[in-house]
């Protein structure tokens, strides 16, 4: 009875899965809950706390600790899958070319090359890519880079709270993910998704599906709209017109303000809320768009994503990857043994009816 209690609710597990989402940022941490059925993704809960000043960080780290412990037993969370953000000025990236010769290797030579890609001393960082397209000659890719120092407080936190996470993203890539899930990208040229979070934004440029260029730049005080689009002609683009642009504007800083302002702003094709219509939330409840990094954090548990940039290190990686090897593994025995009884057991069936109907002719025989 324990084990096929066992199996049914290894077998129920496609139908109802939740990951949890936990985004560092500068000034705030938020926390979202998303959960899978049938195929279709639920925001279950997420939370926006401010966070203490930088000089108190004893203090808040154990704010941390009580908000997401808390956040986790509220919604009783088992901690299988959790994904991680952390700050963007925290990392350092890079758009490259390199030679297509490179494209089976491309982890060792960019631990050679970054030395010469990054400040940080050799060995003394962690690091990710993603492979965006190649050609004939050149494969192009997006490297982002993160010193050891900064990341392991983090880790730490993470460790004294039991979690294991799935991965540590920046937010440019969970809020790409979440955009490529509801096809945002298709219908424009270039589609621009700028997340204005005091006291800095970030604009990521997508000419078609490719992403061409990612900008992390303090807010401006004054002129920002102005500003913001002096920064987007510095894309890497083909045609840099504004008229071939539409702008997805969301952040904790963009809710009231900077969104009429860019749909007034002459010569721009447009400018819109991020689409999220995919993501279902409460009857009473609206999308908090405004979140929309946050919102596509926990998308890396429950569903295939386009962009798999991962700044956990690659030793935590494995323990993650290792750990479905052995339950894999039961499982097929499992089953083997299962399959092997019961094609036994009809066999032995067979062979006991054949039995009886030889005794059978052989009773009738003259």
């Amino acid at each position: 009875m324990a084990l096929a209690h066992k199996l049914q609710k290894f077998k129920l597990m496609p139908l109802f899965q939740e990951s949890l989402g936990i985004d560092f940022k500068t000034n705030h941490l938020i926390l979202s809950l998303l959960r899978k059925s049938f195929g279709r993704l639920r925001l279950v809960d997420y939370r926006i706390y401010p966070l203490w000043s930088e000089g108190q960080k004893e203090v808040q780290e154990a704010q941390w600790i009580s908000l997401i412990t808390t956040f986790i037993s509220k919604n009783q969370v088992n901690g299988e899958k959790v994904s991680v953000s952390i700050p963007r000025e925290k990392t350092l990236v890079r758009f490259l070319r390199l030679p297509l010769a490179t494209r089976e290797n491309l982890r060792k030579v960019l631990e050679y090359e970054a030395p010469k890609l990054t400040p940080f001393d050799k060995e003394a960082f962690f690091f990710d890519y993603q492979v965006l397209r190649e050609d004939a000659e050149w494969v192009y890719l997006l490297a982002v880079f993160v010193r050891k120092e900064d990341l392991e407080p983090y880790l730490n936190l993470l460790k004294k709270m039991g979690i294991q996470p799935l991965s540590i993203q920046i937010p440019a890539v969970s809020a790409l993910n979440l955009f490529f899930y509801h096809d945002g990208d298709k219908g424009h040229e270039v589609s621009v998704l700028l997340d204005v979070n005091a006291p800095f934004y970030e604009m990521n440029i997508l000419e078609g599906k490719e992403w061409k260029e990612s900008f992390h730049l303090p807010l401006p005080k004054e002129r920002a709209e102005e500003k913001i689009l002096r920064t987007f002609l510095r894309g890497d683009l083909k045609d840099p017109s504004p008229g071939r642009a539409m702008f997805f504007v969301y952040g904790l800083d963009a809710t009231e303000k900077a969104l009429p302002d860019f749909r007034e702003t002459d010569g721009l094709k447009g400018a819109a809320s991020p689409p999220m219509h995919r993501i279902e939330v409460g009857p009473d409840e609206t999308l908090p768009d405004y979140i929309y990094p946050s919102i596509g954090l926990p998308l890396n548990g429950l569903t295939e994503t386009r962009l798999k940039m991962n700044l956990l290190p690659p030793e935590m990686r494995k323990k993650v990857r290792e750990f479905g090897k052995p339950v894999f593994l039961v499982l097929l025995c499992l089953a083997v043994v299962l399959g092997l009884t019961w094609g036994a057991g009809i066999y032995r069936g067979y062979q006991k009816e054949l039995e009886a109907l030889r005794a059978e002719v052989k009773k009738r025989k003259p």
